[in-house]
Protein backbone atom coordinates (compact mmCIF):
# COMPACT_ATOMS: atom_id res chain seq x y z
CA UNK A 1 0.00 0.00 0.00
CA UNK A 2 1.27 3.69 -0.87
CA UNK A 3 2.42 5.73 1.88
CA UNK A 4 -0.48 8.31 2.56
CA UNK A 5 0.57 12.22 2.24
CA UNK A 6 2.34 13.32 5.39
CA UNK A 7 0.32 16.46 5.76
CA UNK A 8 -2.96 14.20 6.51
CA UNK A 9 -1.85 11.21 8.04
CA UNK A 10 -3.34 12.30 10.98
CA UNK A 11 -1.66 8.66 12.97
CA UNK A 12 1.89 8.74 11.86
CA UNK A 13 3.37 10.91 14.31
CA UNK A 14 1.73 10.10 17.37
CA UNK A 15 2.40 6.45 16.80
CA UNK A 16 5.93 6.78 16.40
CA UNK A 17 6.12 8.47 20.04
CA UNK A 18 4.02 5.79 20.91
CA UNK A 19 6.08 2.71 19.71
CA UNK A 20 9.34 4.71 20.85
CA UNK A 21 7.61 4.13 24.32
CA UNK A 22 7.05 0.62 23.95
CA UNK A 23 11.04 -0.07 23.11
CA UNK A 24 11.51 2.03 25.83
CA UNK A 25 10.16 0.41 28.75
CA UNK A 26 10.80 -3.04 26.38
CA UNK A 27 14.98 -2.50 27.44
CA UNK A 28 14.04 -1.39 30.82
CA UNK A 29 12.26 -4.79 31.64
CA UNK A 30 14.85 -6.73 30.19
CA UNK A 31 17.60 -4.55 31.94
CA UNK A 32 15.57 -4.15 35.79
CA UNK A 33 16.72 -6.58 38.80
CA UNK A 34 13.20 -6.95 40.28
CA UNK A 35 15.27 -8.32 43.77
CA UNK A 36 16.15 -4.61 43.98
CA UNK A 37 14.21 -1.81 45.67
CA UNK A 38 15.76 1.52 43.90
CA UNK A 39 15.47 -0.82 40.17
CA UNK A 40 11.99 -1.88 41.03
CA UNK A 41 10.91 1.97 41.56
CA UNK A 42 12.55 3.32 38.56
CA UNK A 43 11.04 0.87 36.59
CA UNK A 44 7.44 1.39 38.42
CA UNK A 45 7.87 5.14 37.86
CA UNK A 46 8.93 5.23 34.45
CA UNK A 47 6.01 2.66 33.44
CA UNK A 48 3.72 4.62 35.28
CA UNK A 49 4.69 7.69 32.95
CA UNK A 50 4.15 5.81 29.59
CA UNK A 51 1.36 4.32 30.64
CA UNK A 52 -0.57 7.91 31.93
CA UNK A 53 0.50 8.91 27.96
CA UNK A 54 -1.07 5.52 26.47
CA UNK A 55 -4.19 6.66 27.73
CA UNK A 56 -3.70 10.42 26.75
CA UNK A 57 -3.20 8.77 23.37
CA UNK A 58 -6.31 6.56 23.20
CA UNK A 59 -8.48 9.20 24.50
CA UNK A 60 -7.50 11.95 22.19
CA UNK A 61 -8.23 9.37 19.27
CA UNK A 62 -11.50 8.68 20.64
CA UNK A 63 -12.21 12.66 20.99
CA UNK A 64 -10.75 13.75 17.79
CA UNK A 65 -10.70 11.15 15.35
CA UNK A 66 -13.20 8.51 16.21
CA UNK A 67 -16.36 9.91 17.15
CA UNK A 68 -15.57 12.21 14.04
CA UNK A 69 -15.20 9.15 11.61
CA UNK A 70 -18.35 7.76 13.60
CA UNK A 71 -20.48 10.89 13.30
CA UNK A 72 -19.67 11.08 8.96
CA UNK A 73 -20.69 6.75 9.14
CA UNK A 74 -23.62 7.38 10.63
CA UNK A 75 -24.52 10.35 8.51
CA UNK A 76 -23.76 8.05 5.58
CA UNK A 77 -25.81 5.20 6.83
CA UNK A 78 -23.16 3.42 6.85
CA UNK A 79 -22.13 0.50 10.29
CA UNK A 80 -18.47 -0.61 10.60
CA UNK A 81 -18.12 -2.57 13.21
CA UNK A 82 -14.42 -1.86 13.65
CA UNK A 83 -15.26 1.66 13.96
CA UNK A 84 -17.76 0.60 16.71
CA UNK A 85 -15.60 -1.39 18.79
CA UNK A 86 -12.00 0.22 18.89
CA UNK A 87 -10.77 1.04 21.89
CA UNK A 88 -13.42 -0.64 23.67
CA UNK A 89 -11.57 -2.67 26.11
CA UNK A 90 -9.75 -1.77 29.24
CA UNK A 91 -5.94 -2.53 28.66
CA UNK A 92 -4.60 0.62 30.13
CA UNK A 93 -6.64 0.92 32.96
CA UNK A 94 -5.53 -2.74 33.88
CA UNK A 95 -2.05 -2.08 33.57
CA UNK A 96 -2.04 1.36 35.13
CA UNK A 97 -3.93 -0.20 37.99
CA UNK A 98 -0.56 -3.50 38.04
CA UNK A 99 1.79 -0.54 37.63
CA UNK A 100 0.24 1.16 41.01
CA UNK A 101 -0.20 -2.13 42.71
CA UNK A 102 4.40 -2.40 42.46
CA UNK A 103 4.85 -0.01 44.70
CA UNK A 104 3.40 -1.96 47.67
CA UNK A 105 5.51 -4.68 46.57
CA UNK A 106 8.49 -1.78 47.11
CA UNK A 107 8.21 -2.79 50.62
CA UNK A 108 8.20 -6.50 50.29
CA UNK A 109 10.59 -9.02 50.70
CA UNK A 110 12.78 -10.25 47.94
CA UNK A 111 10.51 -13.20 47.31
CA UNK A 112 7.67 -11.30 46.65
CA UNK A 113 9.34 -8.25 44.30
CA UNK A 114 10.34 -11.40 42.26
CA UNK A 115 7.47 -12.59 41.87
CA UNK A 116 5.34 -9.25 41.01
CA UNK A 117 8.39 -9.19 38.47
CA UNK A 118 6.81 -11.94 36.78
CA UNK A 119 3.29 -10.75 37.00
CA UNK A 120 4.16 -7.43 34.96
CA UNK A 121 6.54 -9.05 32.84
CA UNK A 122 3.78 -11.49 31.52
CA UNK A 123 1.61 -8.38 31.31
CA UNK A 124 3.76 -6.04 30.09
CA UNK A 125 4.34 -8.92 26.80
CA UNK A 126 0.55 -9.90 26.62
CA UNK A 127 0.09 -5.96 26.44
CA UNK A 128 2.69 -5.34 23.53
CA UNK A 129 1.30 -7.89 21.34
CA UNK A 130 -1.84 -6.18 21.00
CA UNK A 131 -0.40 -2.99 21.35
CA UNK A 132 1.08 -2.64 18.14
CA UNK A 133 -1.27 -4.45 15.91
CA UNK A 134 -3.67 -2.31 16.95
CA UNK A 135 -1.42 1.12 15.72
CA UNK A 136 -1.22 -0.85 12.68
CA UNK A 137 -4.82 -1.64 12.55
CA UNK A 138 -5.38 2.23 12.55
CA UNK A 139 -2.70 3.20 9.85
CA UNK A 140 -4.49 0.70 7.41
CA UNK A 141 -7.74 0.66 8.06
CA UNK A 142 -9.37 4.07 9.86
CA UNK A 143 -6.57 6.41 7.79
CA UNK A 144 -7.61 5.05 4.01
CA UNK A 145 -11.72 5.86 5.90
CA UNK A 146 -10.54 8.91 6.96
CA UNK A 147 -9.31 10.11 3.16
CA UNK A 148 -12.33 8.46 1.47
CA UNK A 149 -15.16 10.32 3.60
CA UNK A 150 -13.12 13.69 4.67
CA UNK A 151 -11.75 16.49 2.80
CA UNK A 152 -8.15 17.24 2.12
CA UNK A 153 -8.22 20.34 4.38
CA UNK A 154 -10.48 18.84 6.95
CA UNK A 155 -7.88 16.08 7.47
CA UNK A 156 -5.26 18.51 7.45
CA UNK A 157 -6.61 20.67 10.39
CA UNK A 158 -7.42 17.57 12.12
CA UNK A 159 -3.67 16.24 12.28
CA UNK A 160 -2.21 19.54 13.65
CA UNK A 161 -5.33 19.61 16.03
CA UNK A 162 -4.09 16.30 17.13
CA UNK A 163 -0.63 16.67 17.92
CA UNK A 164 -1.45 19.76 19.65
CA UNK A 165 -3.66 18.07 21.91
CA UNK A 166 -0.92 15.49 22.33
CA UNK A 167 1.70 18.08 23.23
CA UNK A 168 -0.59 19.90 25.94
CA UNK A 169 -1.62 16.42 27.51
CA UNK A 170 1.85 15.29 27.70
CA UNK A 171 2.18 17.92 30.31
CA UNK A 172 -1.17 17.22 31.82
CA UNK A 173 0.20 13.54 32.28
CA UNK A 174 2.97 14.66 34.38
CA UNK A 175 1.34 16.15 36.53
CA UNK A 176 -1.05 13.56 37.41
CA UNK A 177 1.64 11.34 37.72
CA UNK A 178 2.75 13.86 40.36
CA UNK A 179 -0.71 13.75 41.94
CA UNK A 180 -0.47 9.60 42.16
CA UNK A 181 2.69 9.57 43.57
CA UNK A 182 1.97 11.66 46.48
CA UNK A 183 -1.60 9.73 46.57
CA UNK A 184 1.20 6.35 46.91
CA UNK A 185 3.55 8.20 49.16
CA UNK A 186 0.23 8.77 51.56
CA UNK A 187 -1.03 5.20 51.11
CA UNK A 188 2.51 2.85 51.22
CA UNK A 189 4.21 5.31 53.84
CA UNK A 190 1.28 6.59 56.81
CA UNK A 191 2.36 9.49 58.38
CA UNK A 192 1.45 9.27 62.05
CA UNK A 193 2.73 13.52 62.63
CA UNK A 194 -0.77 15.47 62.14
CA UNK A 195 1.45 17.86 60.94
CA UNK A 196 3.22 16.03 57.95
CA UNK A 197 -0.21 14.61 57.14
CA UNK A 198 -1.87 17.79 56.87
CA UNK A 199 1.23 18.78 54.49
CA UNK A 200 0.97 15.78 52.45
CA UNK A 201 -2.95 16.40 52.05
CA UNK A 202 -2.12 19.97 50.99
CA UNK A 203 0.64 18.84 48.62
CA UNK A 204 -1.75 16.31 46.87
CA UNK A 205 -4.68 18.84 46.56
CA UNK A 206 -2.29 21.46 45.20
CA UNK A 207 -1.25 18.54 41.87
CA UNK A 208 -4.59 17.28 41.98
CA UNK A 209 -6.15 21.04 41.34
CA UNK A 210 -3.17 21.36 38.13
CA UNK A 211 -4.46 18.36 36.72
CA UNK A 212 -7.92 19.41 34.33
CA UNK A 213 -9.53 16.23 33.27
CA UNK A 214 -10.75 17.50 30.13
CA UNK A 215 -10.78 14.59 28.09
CA UNK A 216 -14.40 13.88 29.05
CA UNK A 217 -15.34 17.36 27.16
CA UNK A 218 -15.86 18.03 23.46
CA UNK A 219 -13.49 19.90 21.62
CA UNK A 220 -15.81 23.41 21.46
CA UNK A 221 -16.19 23.45 25.43
CA UNK A 222 -12.90 22.52 26.28
CA UNK A 223 -11.54 25.68 23.97
CA UNK A 224 -14.29 28.26 25.39
CA UNK A 225 -13.26 26.84 28.82
CA UNK A 226 -9.73 27.07 28.75
CA UNK A 227 -8.23 30.18 30.14
CA UNK A 228 -5.59 31.94 28.11
CA UNK A 229 -2.85 32.05 30.43
CA UNK A 230 -3.26 28.79 32.62
CA UNK A 231 -1.52 28.96 35.60
CA UNK A 232 2.22 27.40 35.30
CA UNK A 233 4.02 25.25 37.49
CA UNK A 234 7.38 22.93 38.04
CA UNK A 235 4.83 20.22 37.52
CA UNK A 236 4.45 22.22 33.94
CA UNK A 237 7.96 21.18 32.58
CA UNK A 238 8.38 18.25 30.28
CA UNK A 239 10.83 15.46 31.18
CA UNK A 240 13.34 16.92 28.89
CA UNK A 241 13.58 20.57 30.51
CA UNK A 242 13.62 18.70 34.46
CA UNK A 243 17.03 16.85 33.47
CA UNK A 244 18.52 19.79 31.43
CA UNK A 245 17.71 21.84 35.03
CA UNK A 246 19.37 18.59 37.16
CA UNK A 247 22.01 18.59 34.27
CA UNK A 248 23.43 22.22 35.60
CA UNK A 249 23.47 20.73 39.65
CA UNK A 250 26.11 19.11 41.69
CA UNK A 251 25.82 15.47 42.92
CA UNK A 252 24.64 16.84 46.76
CA UNK A 253 22.54 18.63 44.93
CA UNK A 254 20.67 15.66 42.75
CA UNK A 255 20.97 13.07 45.89
CA UNK A 256 18.65 16.08 47.69
CA UNK A 257 16.24 16.47 44.87
CA UNK A 258 15.69 12.95 45.06
CA UNK A 259 14.26 13.38 48.40
CA UNK A 260 11.44 15.65 47.11
CA UNK A 261 8.54 13.29 45.60
CA UNK A 262 8.68 10.42 43.28
CA UNK A 263 8.50 12.51 40.00
CA UNK A 264 12.18 14.22 41.01
CA UNK A 265 13.41 10.81 42.52
CA UNK A 266 12.82 9.06 38.99
CA UNK A 267 14.70 12.08 36.56
CA UNK A 268 17.26 12.74 39.76
CA UNK A 269 18.34 9.19 38.95
CA UNK A 270 18.31 9.37 34.90
CA UNK A 271 21.63 8.04 34.13
CA UNK A 272 22.64 10.50 32.12
CA UNK A 273 23.02 13.16 35.14
CA UNK A 274 26.02 10.62 36.00
CA UNK A 275 28.89 11.45 33.39
CA UNK A 276 31.28 11.50 36.16
CA UNK A 277 31.78 9.19 39.50
CA UNK A 278 34.14 11.27 42.02
CA UNK A 279 32.95 9.88 45.28
CA UNK A 280 36.35 10.65 46.99
CA UNK A 281 35.64 14.39 46.04
CA UNK A 282 32.49 14.07 47.66
CA UNK A 283 33.49 12.48 50.86
CA UNK A 284 36.39 14.69 51.50
CA UNK A 285 34.24 17.86 50.12
CA UNK A 286 31.01 17.17 52.79
CA UNK A 287 33.33 17.83 56.09
CA UNK A 288 31.41 19.81 58.72
CA UNK A 289 32.27 23.17 58.77
CA UNK A 290 33.84 24.91 62.02
CA UNK A 291 31.73 26.16 64.37
CA UNK A 292 31.06 29.95 64.87
CA UNK A 293 33.01 29.91 68.32
CA UNK A 294 35.94 27.79 67.21
CA UNK A 295 39.20 30.31 66.79
CA UNK A 296 40.97 29.98 63.64
CA UNK A 297 44.94 29.95 63.72
CA UNK A 298 47.29 32.32 62.31
CA UNK A 299 49.67 30.40 60.33
CA UNK A 300 52.10 33.07 60.01
CA UNK A 301 52.41 34.08 63.98
CA UNK A 302 55.58 33.06 65.94
CA UNK A 303 54.40 31.22 68.30
CA UNK A 304 52.38 28.52 68.54
CA UNK A 305 48.40 29.76 69.35
CA UNK A 306 47.09 26.29 69.63
CA UNK A 307 46.49 25.15 72.85
CA UNK A 308 47.34 21.86 73.05
CA UNK A 309 50.61 20.16 73.06
CA UNK A 310 52.37 18.42 69.89
CA UNK A 311 50.80 15.06 70.90
CA UNK A 312 47.69 16.08 71.23
CA UNK A 313 47.79 17.18 67.61
CA UNK A 314 49.11 14.55 66.16
CA UNK A 315 46.23 12.93 68.22
CA UNK A 316 43.74 14.97 66.43
CA UNK A 317 45.28 14.23 62.82
CA UNK A 318 45.07 10.26 63.42
CA UNK A 319 41.46 10.56 64.79
CA UNK A 320 40.68 12.97 61.34
CA UNK A 321 42.33 10.68 59.40
CA UNK A 322 40.20 7.61 60.72
CA UNK A 323 37.17 9.19 60.09
CA UNK A 324 38.25 10.47 56.73
CA UNK A 325 38.55 6.79 56.11
CA UNK A 326 35.53 5.28 57.18
CA UNK A 327 33.30 8.61 55.46
CA UNK A 328 34.95 7.03 51.91
CA UNK A 329 34.14 3.88 52.85
CA UNK A 330 30.43 4.32 53.84
CA UNK A 331 30.53 6.61 50.61
CA UNK A 332 31.82 3.69 48.61
CA UNK A 333 29.87 1.11 49.98
CA UNK A 334 26.57 3.22 49.27
CA UNK A 335 26.97 4.03 45.77
CA UNK A 336 27.71 0.39 44.48
CA UNK A 337 24.72 -0.61 46.75
CA UNK A 338 22.58 1.74 46.10
CA UNK A 339 23.06 4.40 43.20
CA UNK A 340 25.49 2.86 40.77
CA UNK A 341 22.93 0.05 39.74
CA UNK A 342 20.35 2.79 38.64
CA UNK A 343 22.62 5.29 36.96
CA UNK A 344 25.95 3.05 36.23
CA UNK A 345 25.35 2.80 32.95
CA UNK A 346 25.67 6.82 32.19
CA UNK A 347 28.93 6.91 34.31
CA UNK A 348 31.86 7.72 31.80
CA UNK A 349 34.45 8.86 34.32
CA UNK A 350 35.31 7.41 37.84
CA UNK A 351 38.47 9.26 39.65
CA UNK A 352 39.38 7.13 42.93
CA UNK A 353 42.96 8.51 42.79
CA UNK A 354 44.26 8.84 46.78
CA UNK A 355 41.52 6.97 48.02
CA UNK A 356 42.58 5.18 51.35
CA UNK A 357 39.04 3.37 51.37
CA UNK A 358 39.26 1.21 48.17
CA UNK A 359 40.32 -2.37 47.86
CA UNK A 360 39.89 -4.79 44.98
CA UNK A 361 36.76 -6.14 45.91
CA UNK A 362 35.12 -2.74 46.14
CA UNK A 363 36.47 -1.26 42.84
CA UNK A 364 35.54 -4.43 41.28
CA UNK A 365 31.89 -4.07 42.37
CA UNK A 366 31.74 -0.43 41.33
CA UNK A 367 33.17 -0.82 37.48
CA UNK A 368 30.65 -3.64 37.41
CA UNK A 369 28.30 -1.74 37.08
CA UNK A 370 29.43 0.85 34.97
CA UNK A 371 29.88 -0.91 31.89
CA UNK A 372 30.57 2.14 29.46
CA UNK A 373 33.61 3.68 31.69
CA UNK A 374 36.04 5.56 29.28
CA UNK A 375 38.06 7.31 31.89
CA UNK A 376 39.61 5.58 34.88
CA UNK A 377 41.66 6.98 37.41
CA UNK A 378 42.69 5.26 40.64
CA UNK A 379 46.12 6.49 40.68
CA UNK A 380 47.79 6.05 44.37
CA UNK A 381 45.61 3.38 45.47
CA UNK A 382 46.29 -0.50 46.66
CA UNK A 383 44.52 -1.24 43.61
CA UNK A 384 46.54 -4.29 42.17
CA UNK A 385 45.85 -7.47 39.79
CA UNK A 386 42.71 -8.94 41.93
CA UNK A 387 40.74 -5.64 40.95
CA UNK A 388 40.61 -6.77 37.26
CA UNK A 389 39.55 -10.61 37.99
CA UNK A 390 36.56 -10.97 36.00
CA UNK A 391 35.90 -7.66 34.31
CA UNK A 392 35.47 -9.73 30.96
CA UNK A 393 32.73 -12.10 32.50
CA UNK A 394 30.74 -8.53 33.32
CA UNK A 395 31.56 -6.94 30.06
CA UNK A 396 33.05 -4.01 32.33
CA UNK A 397 35.53 -1.48 30.87
CA UNK A 398 35.68 -2.51 27.52
CA UNK A 399 35.55 1.34 26.44
CA UNK A 400 38.30 2.49 28.17
CA UNK A 401 40.60 4.99 27.19
CA UNK A 402 42.00 6.95 29.57
CA UNK A 403 43.81 4.48 32.46
CA UNK A 404 45.68 6.40 35.17
CA UNK A 405 47.11 3.01 37.52
CA UNK A 406 50.54 5.45 38.91
CA UNK A 407 51.45 4.70 42.52
CA UNK A 408 49.66 1.40 42.14
CA UNK A 409 52.99 -0.91 43.24
CA UNK A 410 50.88 -3.91 43.32
CA UNK A 411 50.47 -3.92 39.68
CA UNK A 412 52.08 -6.29 37.61
CA UNK A 413 51.78 -7.54 33.68
CA UNK A 414 48.42 -10.33 35.27
CA UNK A 415 46.42 -7.22 35.82
CA UNK A 416 47.46 -5.55 32.14
CA UNK A 417 46.57 -8.52 30.74
CA UNK A 418 43.15 -9.20 32.29
CA UNK A 419 42.68 -5.32 31.14
CA UNK A 420 43.75 -6.11 28.17
CA UNK A 421 40.72 -9.16 28.03
CA UNK A 422 38.18 -6.21 28.67
CA UNK A 423 39.41 -4.12 26.17
CA UNK A 424 38.92 -7.01 23.65
CA UNK A 425 35.48 -7.36 24.12
CA UNK A 426 34.72 -4.88 21.36
CA UNK A 427 36.80 -6.95 18.82
CA UNK A 428 33.90 -7.03 15.96
CA UNK A 429 34.23 -10.52 14.55
CA UNK A 430 36.20 -13.46 15.99
CA UNK A 431 38.03 -15.53 14.58
CA UNK A 432 36.73 -19.50 14.40
CA UNK A 433 39.59 -21.22 12.76
CA UNK A 434 41.88 -20.91 15.54
CA UNK A 435 42.24 -23.38 18.83
CA UNK A 436 40.01 -22.28 21.52
CA UNK A 437 42.83 -21.24 23.88
CA UNK A 438 46.26 -19.94 23.60
CA UNK A 439 48.72 -20.07 26.00
CA UNK A 440 50.68 -16.74 25.77
CA UNK A 441 53.07 -17.48 28.55
CA UNK A 442 54.75 -20.00 26.12
CA UNK A 443 54.29 -17.21 23.19
CA UNK A 444 56.45 -15.00 25.71
CA UNK A 445 58.64 -17.88 26.06
CA UNK A 446 59.88 -17.69 22.44
CA UNK A 447 60.65 -13.69 22.74
CA UNK A 448 63.01 -15.15 25.15
CA UNK A 449 61.17 -13.68 28.61
CA UNK A 450 61.13 -15.07 31.99
CA UNK A 451 58.32 -14.17 33.42
CA UNK A 452 57.49 -15.08 36.80
CA UNK A 453 53.48 -14.80 36.39
CA UNK A 454 50.75 -17.53 37.18
CA UNK A 455 50.77 -18.91 33.27
CA UNK A 456 46.87 -19.51 34.06
CA UNK A 457 46.36 -16.18 33.87
CA UNK A 458 47.69 -15.44 30.21
CA UNK A 459 45.21 -17.81 29.05
CA UNK A 460 42.85 -15.71 26.98
CA UNK A 461 40.83 -16.63 23.56
CA UNK A 462 42.94 -17.49 20.63
CA UNK A 463 40.98 -15.53 17.85
CA UNK A 464 42.72 -12.43 20.15
CA UNK A 465 45.95 -13.27 18.03
CA UNK A 466 44.76 -12.56 14.47
CA UNK A 467 47.59 -10.65 12.66
CA UNK A 468 44.97 -8.13 11.31
CA UNK A 469 44.42 -4.99 13.36
CA UNK A 470 40.36 -5.19 15.16
CA UNK A 471 38.48 -2.26 15.17
CA UNK A 472 38.56 -1.51 19.07
CA UNK A 473 38.95 1.87 20.21
CA UNK A 474 41.96 1.40 22.74
CA UNK A 475 44.04 3.07 24.74
CA UNK A 476 44.27 6.96 24.41
CA UNK A 477 46.19 7.46 27.69
CA UNK A 478 48.16 5.01 30.15
CA UNK A 479 50.01 5.92 33.07
CA UNK A 480 51.73 3.47 34.87
CA UNK A 481 54.21 5.42 36.77
CA UNK A 482 55.79 3.83 40.60
CA UNK A 483 54.69 0.42 38.81
CA UNK A 484 57.76 -1.04 38.92
CA UNK A 485 56.64 -4.84 38.77
CA UNK A 486 55.38 -4.61 35.62
CA UNK A 487 58.19 -6.17 32.28
CA UNK A 488 58.35 -6.23 28.50
CA UNK A 489 55.57 -9.00 28.72
CA UNK A 490 52.63 -7.00 29.81
CA UNK A 491 52.94 -3.73 27.93
CA UNK A 492 54.16 -5.70 24.62
CA UNK A 493 51.14 -8.14 24.68
CA UNK A 494 48.84 -4.90 24.70
CA UNK A 495 50.53 -4.22 21.86
CA UNK A 496 50.25 -7.55 20.14
CA UNK A 497 46.23 -7.18 20.40
CA UNK A 498 46.77 -3.54 18.74
CA UNK A 499 45.10 -2.08 21.76
CA UNK A 500 48.13 1.28 22.15
CA UNK A 501 47.68 2.02 18.37
CA UNK A 502 45.57 5.37 19.34
CA UNK A 503 47.78 5.62 22.49
CA UNK A 504 49.42 9.41 23.06
CA UNK A 505 50.54 9.53 26.47
CA UNK A 506 52.64 6.57 28.59
CA UNK A 507 54.13 7.33 31.74
CA UNK A 508 56.57 3.74 33.30
CA UNK A 509 58.49 5.92 34.99
CA UNK A 510 59.73 3.90 38.08
CA UNK A 511 59.26 0.63 36.05
CA UNK A 512 63.05 -0.06 35.68
CA UNK A 513 61.71 -4.34 34.64
CA UNK A 514 61.31 -2.67 31.13
CA UNK A 515 63.82 -3.32 28.32
CA UNK A 516 65.22 -0.65 25.36
CA UNK A 517 64.24 -3.18 22.52
CA UNK A 518 60.92 -4.02 25.11
CA UNK A 519 59.84 -0.22 24.88
CA UNK A 520 61.07 0.06 21.08
CA UNK A 521 59.11 -2.85 20.00
CA UNK A 522 55.86 -0.91 22.16
CA UNK A 523 56.24 2.29 19.99
CA UNK A 524 55.99 0.77 16.41
CA UNK A 525 52.80 -0.42 18.11
CA UNK A 526 51.86 2.81 18.86
CA UNK A 527 52.04 5.62 16.40
CA UNK A 528 50.81 8.25 17.98
CA UNK A 529 52.39 7.96 20.81
CA UNK A 530 55.08 11.65 20.43
CA UNK A 531 58.55 11.40 22.06
CA UNK A 532 57.70 14.05 24.64
CA UNK A 533 54.80 12.19 25.79
CA UNK A 534 57.10 9.21 26.46
CA UNK A 535 58.68 8.59 29.97
CA UNK A 536 60.47 5.87 31.09
CA UNK A 537 63.79 5.03 33.39
CA UNK A 538 66.58 6.41 33.20
CA UNK A 539 68.88 3.42 33.43
CA UNK A 540 66.81 1.42 30.68
CA UNK A 541 69.39 1.21 27.97
CA UNK A 542 68.92 1.65 24.04
CA UNK A 543 65.28 3.11 24.71
CA UNK A 544 63.51 4.75 22.21
CA UNK A 545 64.14 8.62 21.39
CA UNK A 546 66.89 9.02 23.77
CA UNK A 547 67.57 12.41 23.28
CA UNK A 548 64.29 13.71 22.75
CA UNK A 549 61.92 11.32 25.12
CA UNK A 550 61.46 12.52 28.44
CA UNK A 551 62.91 10.92 31.65
CA UNK A 552 61.85 8.83 34.81
CA UNK A 553 59.15 11.54 36.63
CA UNK A 554 60.04 9.87 39.99
CA UNK A 555 62.92 11.27 40.96
CA UNK A 556 62.88 12.55 44.97
CA UNK A 557 58.88 11.07 44.59
CA UNK A 558 58.16 9.42 48.35
CA UNK A 559 54.77 8.22 46.74
CA UNK A 560 56.29 6.39 43.55
CA UNK A 561 58.68 3.71 42.93
CA UNK A 562 61.91 4.83 41.67
CA UNK A 563 65.35 2.49 40.82
CA UNK A 564 67.60 5.54 41.83
CA UNK A 565 66.14 5.57 45.99
CA UNK A 566 67.00 2.27 45.72
CA UNK A 567 62.86 0.76 46.05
Amino acid sequence: MAPFPDEIDVFSVPHSRMKRLVEVYSEKLICTDFSDYSALESLLHSLHRTFCEFKCHEQIENQLIMTKLKKKLKTLSIHDSSVCNCHSDNRLSDMLALVHDGYSCTNKSESERLNYGLRLRHALLEFTDKFLPHMKEEEEVFQPMLIQYFGYEELKTLKELVIQEHSKRQARCSEEKCWSELENNNIHKKVNNPFEKNKKKKEMSTCKDLYVPSLAKSDKTFLENTPAEDAKSFADLPEEILLDVFSRLTARDLSLCGRVCRTWYSASRDPTLWRELLPVHWARGQLPALEDNEKSLDEDADFDESSSGNSSSEEDASSASVGSVRKETALLSSLAKHLLPVVGAGVRTVVLATSKALNNRLLRTILKHCPNVQHLDVSYTQTGDAAFKGWANHEACSSLEHVDLSGCSSMTDVGLVRLAQCLLLRRETPSHDADPRVDVARIWSLRGSSSDCDQSAWDVPACAYKEEPFRTSGLRFLNLSGCFKITDDGLLFLTDQHLLSRLEYLDVSGCFQLTGGGLGELMRGAPRLLPENLFYCDYVDGGPFQESANGCQNLQCVSRACCRSGE
